[in-house]
């Protein structure tokens, strides 16, 4: 649902001239919009650098409907925080916030005096760049409008830490890099590591692979872009109001299923023994198509309650062994493999929001089959060698209830000196605690896992994959 992530932007101007024989002024900025924001969607006003008060409460922040030029009270404005580096105010109305008839922008300023009040036009520099950023932005809720739900372990990053029923520690890391070479193309980088059995003297697995994906919109939904994009007049505000009337159809619809195929890829697997390959490696071709869902709400729009899938019926992996120091008459082997693949989630969004030690509970399955066409080594624990034969189907089922903290990291932790002073990129999604049962084997030695885990995760923000897809809008920021 594009209104959790997507914020309203603005166009900033600052009063820096000096009085004579007066201190300067404090910091004012005043912004503008093109849209009415509904209320819990983030307002980003953003913030010129200047010496701005520790408390954003104490800022004289005014909100103003527009064309009435009445004033919204101060009990219909929920939230008012500084973003990060302080470069930005993070507005949220509340529910009980409502328009006067006929108003369909408004009128966001900080650091003015009644008599200071920002006119109804901005200057022509603010106005450029106020263009630039509502093409951005709508672009941005363009994305938002069709895009479809990532599982985790698909995410830019995503880590965990667990202890296992059967004793041990087990840490397992996803990192995900997706290039945009053309609109609604994709190239992914991935890596993953993590424990390949329950057992402390099991092998662990490591792969590193790149994809090529072409995002497979429906016909309707294609048709809608292409008209989108053709003939946008040169005139940013121009486009804006043709932008606006030709995308309604699409930021208004129920969202939709997205397909996607995945005509290339390559990968290497590996156990690994201590922080070195180990004496299974794999080189492998993959290809295959999947489906996605959107987030959807279960009842009424007002529910906090959300799921979604993700379905892969046909999937290929083939290729060939490149080592296999614990069965010789397997090296070299050539490898064969189909897979199908699905991902459901279930997720109960925290009313609260913001700054809350709880933020949400989400429950997730998942679940791969292979079947093996050709033979392959898998691992003994008798022998701690991978000497035993496998071939047909070999399943791994993964369920995941995770608790969510409202701890952002790592903003909340910059009250550490050390750490405010470096530049920690930013996390997003807030670390969980984590309970996971995993049973089944994965590549490439199947170590068969059968185990409880109890631990903690953390995950980056791109819930979806909306900055996956590439600007719809020719001329938008990059996302």
């Amino acid at each position: 649902m594009w209104t959790w992530f997507i914020s309203v932007c603005f166009c900033t101007t600052l009063a820096s001239a000096q009085q004579s024989g007066q201190d300067s002024p404090p910091p004012r900025a005043s912004a503008f919009s093109l849209f009415l924001p509904r209320p819990l969607d983030p307002i980003w006003l953003p913030l010129p650098e200047a010496a701005w008060p520790e408390d954003p409460g104490t800022l004289n922040l005014q909100i103003v409907s527009l064309p009435s030029n009445t004033r919204v009270p101060v009990r219909n404005i929920r939230t008012v925080k500084y973003g990060p580096d302080h470069r930005s105010l993070l507005i949220e109305l509340s529910q009980s916030f409502q328009a006067p008839p006929g108003d369909n922008r408004l009128s966001v300023s900080v650091g003015e005096t009644d008599d200071q009040l920002p006119s109804a036009e901005a200057s022509t520099a603010a106005q450029r760049a106020f263009e630039r950023a509502e093409l951005t932005n709508y672009d941005r809720q363009i994305r938002q409008s069709i895009a479809v739900e990532k599982a985790s372990e698909e995410k830019s990053f995503d880590t965990q830490f667990q202890l296992a029923s059967t004793g041990g520690g087990v840490g397992a890391l996803n990192l995900n890099k997706s290039f945009k070479p053309g609109f609604l193309n994709q190239i992914i980088l991935d890596v993953s590591y993590g424990k390949g059995g329950s057992k402390k003297a099991d092998p662990k697995y490591f792969g590193v692979g790149l994809t090529f994906r072409k995002i497979l919109l429906s016909s309707k939904q294609r048709k809608e872009i292409e008209r989108l994009r053709a003939n946008l007049p040169s005139d940013t505000l121009a486009s804006m109001k043709y932008i606006v009337e030709r995308s309604s159809s699409l930021t208004t619809a129920k969202p939709k299923p997205q397909w996607f195929l995945n005509y290339g890829g390559v990968r290497l697997e590996t156990d690994l023994r201590g922080l070195r390959p180990g004496p299974v490696n794999n080189l492998l071709y993959t290809g295959g198509v999947e489906l996605r869902s959107p987030r959807r709400q279960i009842g009424s729009e007002s529910s906090l309650f959300f799921w979604s899938f993700r379905l892969i019926p046909a999937a290929l992996e083939a290729g060939k062994n490149l080592r296999n120091k614990d069965n010789i008459s397997f090296q070299k082997y050539p490898i064969a493999r189909l897979k199908g693949e699905g991902d459901f989630k279930l997720f109960f969004r925290s009313p609260c929001r913001y700054d809350t030690w709880f933020s949400g509970i989400l429950f997730e399955a998942h679940f791969t089959n292979r079947y093996l066409l050709k033979k392959e080594s898998a691992f003994d624990r008798v022998t701690n060698r991978n000497d035993l034969v496998v071939k047909g189907n070999q399943y791994s089922l993964q369920l995941d209830l995770k608790v969510m903290t409202g701890i952002n990291l790592p903003e909340d932790l910059r009250f550490l000196k050390p750490l405010k002073y470096l530049k920690i990129p930013k996390l997003g999604r807030h670390p969980a605690l984590t309970f996971t049962y995993r049973r089944g084997g994965v590549p490439p030695v199947f170590a068969f896992n059968n185990a409880f885990k109890i631990g903690f995760s953390l995950e980056s923000s791109d819930d979806n994959n909306a900055s996956d897809l590439g600007n719809i809008i020719p001329g938008a920021k990059s996302p």
